[in-house]
């Protein structure tokens, strides 16, 4: 099954290839994320097992979302940030998340 979503892609042209890819993996997103939500309603609130696999729903859920808006980048790009902002939004988050750890031990006595 997976060889034969995986052969469709590669029998399309590269443009319309990255929208079925995008698409499938937003499909499969919201598939396993479902699952989680499933899987979690066989628990009792109380249980470990309950908050996990409803953790896993969730993020599983904000990354179809995440995966969502990428794909009306694809076909919006007008509407949308383009994707070099993006990434450089996401480099100065990372570096600073990265310079807040870094400065931590530091404030840490020996």
């Amino acid at each position: 099954m997976a060889g034969a979503v995986v052969a469709g892609g590669l029998l399309m042209d590269d443009v319309n290839a990255a929208l079925y890819y995008r698409a499938v993996l937003i499909v499969l997103a919201l598939v396993t994320a479902f699952s989680a939500f499933a899987t979690m309603a066989r628990f009792e609130a109380g249980d470990k097992l309950f908050f996990c696999w409803g953790t896993f729903g969730a993020g599983y859920l904000l990354a179809a979302l995440r995966y969502s808006l990428r794909f009306a980048a694809l076909l919006m790009p007008r509407l949308m940030l383009s994707r070099p902002v993006l990434d450089g939004i996401r480099a100065r988050r990372a570096s600073a998340l990265a310079g807040g750890y870094v400065r931590l031990p530091m404030l840490i006595p020996a």
